[in-house]
């Protein structure tokens, strides 16, 4: 899970666009969890958007809280990570026993 944190670190400073994690592991609660940058009087924060069925919830946070939410996300709830930024396209897969497999393109 090292390799994901890094990886998270470093799509915040390269301009990241959008990252989704979906394919929950149970089904009924949240589907899909889509975050992009927002700037709110001035700041750069992350809006996190959870979808479940029929809503939408959005929570903005700062990068340090966001990371730490992806990275336990990943391990419990969800088993997969697509990240988009300027330069490159990363996605990374959770499997059963936790092991992870991490893509990386550039764009």
């Amino acid at each position: 899970m090292e390799r994901l944190e890094e990886i998270l670190k470093e799509s915040l400073e390269a301009g990241l666009y959008q990252m989704i994690v979906s394919h929950p592991r149970r089904k009924g609660g949240i589907q899909k969890i889509k975050i992009r940058p927002v700037m709110v009087k001035g700041k750069l924060l992350y809006q996190e958007s959870r979808f479940t069925q029929t809503q939408v919830f959005h929570t903005n946070k700062e990068a340090v809280e966001l990371t730490a939410d992806v990275q336990s996300l990943m391990g419990k709830e969800f088993k997969q990570l697509e990240i988009h930024t300027k330069r490159y396209t990363a996605t990374a897969l959770v499997g059963k026993k936790g092991n992870l497999t991490l893509k990386k393109r550039q764009a």
